[in-house]
């Protein structure tokens, strides 16, 4: 799948429209089997990795296309748990921005998940795509993504689910400009007397400083996933990226990461949401329901709602996607805008630019100092520079899913 950097996990489960890795039908993996065969034809390999193979096919009875993912038997029983779970997940989350999950069944090769075809890939892919071209996403672009999967979380959350592994490539973008959230693999539902979990998973550069730790962690853990998400799309690289897994430990207990200065895309409120959203304490950092009480995200989702009601495509703002119709509103915001940047600036110039992106979220408020100390023992001991492939061994076995 698209990467937006060296991603250790490699290409996403769930399928998308990524051309380097579609392979002609006709392999040993092609779908051959009794209900497979009956309701779909195959029509190419879209991927394969440790769970499987995805696949691409086009239902018989409406020439409509979809993605099935394959378990294969002889693999990990516990994929087929996850697998198992995911369906279970997804078939209590019907959500415009989530991926649906159409059936499951098994057949005589192993477990298969029938889920939506993202036809334009992953948002992995299209932060490659802006990186490749040196063409930063303006304000628009960034919020206009970033309402549709804070949309798909706070659903999410509503159903006392946690995602865990949310991140640019298992956010998938559809042909009509549509993002939704998928791969819920690693996803935890939490009961109605369990607020927290303790198990170690998720993908190393979007995990939260409780997680590293291993201290409890509720669905602010997703806040910081979605912070690091807003934080990519914004400066198309990510907010910690070190091939290093102790100093990648570090810098993510230490709120380490490059300053989101005034001229990276996004504008002024984003950055302010972000630096919130990467609070170092879980309590800091807003929920679903404090970032869709903002002003400025109100106006979005009242601009989204109105792009619907109208029948346009989601994206038919962006840049290259058309003008958006509303060039009163869009002038009123662009004001906005530029009378925010200078306060912006202003407040910034009067900060002290030696603090970390951390103390200038938490500005005012009594943080404690955490150092290395706080990292957990086995690392400090350990101070080699590991991979992150590394990182499962370094850290407890029970902690890192395989």
């Amino acid at each position: 799948m698209g990467d937006a950097g060296n991603d250790p996990e490699g290409a996403s489960d769930i399928a998308t429209a990524d051309d380097d890795h579609i392979e002609p039908s006709g392999s040993t993996d092609s779908l051959d089997q009794d209900e497979g065969q009956e309701k779909y034809t195959d029509v190419c390999k879209i991927a394969r990795g440790g769970f499987g193979v995805v696949r691409l096919v086009k239902r018989k009875c409406d020439d409509c296309l979809f993605v099935i993912k394959k378990l294969l038997d002889g693999e990990h029983l516990e994929d087929f748990t996850e697998a198992e779970h995911e369906v279970k997940v997804m078939n209590q989350l019907d959500h415009m921005h989530i991926i649906g999950c159409l059936e499951s069944f098994r057949d005589d090769e192993g477990f298969c998940i029938v889920q939506e075809y993202a036809e334009r890939g992953t948002l992995a892919h299209q932060i490659r795509e802006w990186r490749e071209k040196g063409q930063a996403p303006d304000e628009r672009e960034v919020l206009d993504i970033f309402l549709q999967i804070l949309l798909a979380l706070h659903h999410i959350h509503k159903h006392r689910i946690m995602h865990r592994d949310l991140k640019p490539e298992n956010i998938f973008i559809t042909k009509a400009d549509v993002v939704k959230v998928g791969d819920f693999g690693l996803s935890k539902v939490l009961s109605a007397d369990k607020k927290k979990s303790r198990t170690y998973c998720g993908t190393p550069n979007y995990l939260s400083p409780e997680v590293v730790e291993g201290r409890p962690y509720d669905m602010k853990n997703d806040m910081w996933a979605l912070g690091c998400v807003l934080y990519e799309m914004m400066t198309l690289k990510r907010a910690f990226d070190d091939v290093s897994a102790v100093k990648l430990v570090m810098a993510i207990t230490g709120g380490e990461y490059e300053p989101l200065d005034i001229g990276v895309g996004g504008g002024p409120r984003l950055r302010q949401l972000c630096g919130s959203l990467l609070s170092y304490e879980s309590r800091d950092r807003p929920t679903t329901a404090d970032v869709l009480n903002l002003p400025f995200i109100q106006s979005a989702q009242k601009l989204m709602q109105e792009r619907l009601d109208s029948g346009m495509p989601l994206g038919s703002h962006r840049k290259g996607s058309g003008t958006f119709i509303d060039v009163a509103q869009s002038a009123a915001m662009l004001e906005e805008a530029k009378e925010a940047e200078k306060q912006a600036a202003a407040a910034a110039a009067a900060a002290d630019h030696h603090m970390i992106p951390r103390e200038r979220a938490n500005s005012g408020k009594d943080i404690p100092h955490r150092d290395k100390a706080h990292l957990p023992t086995h690392l400090l001991k350990n101070r080699k520079n590991m991979s992150l492939d590394d990182l499962q061994s370094a850290l407890p076995p029970s902690r890192f899913p395989k």
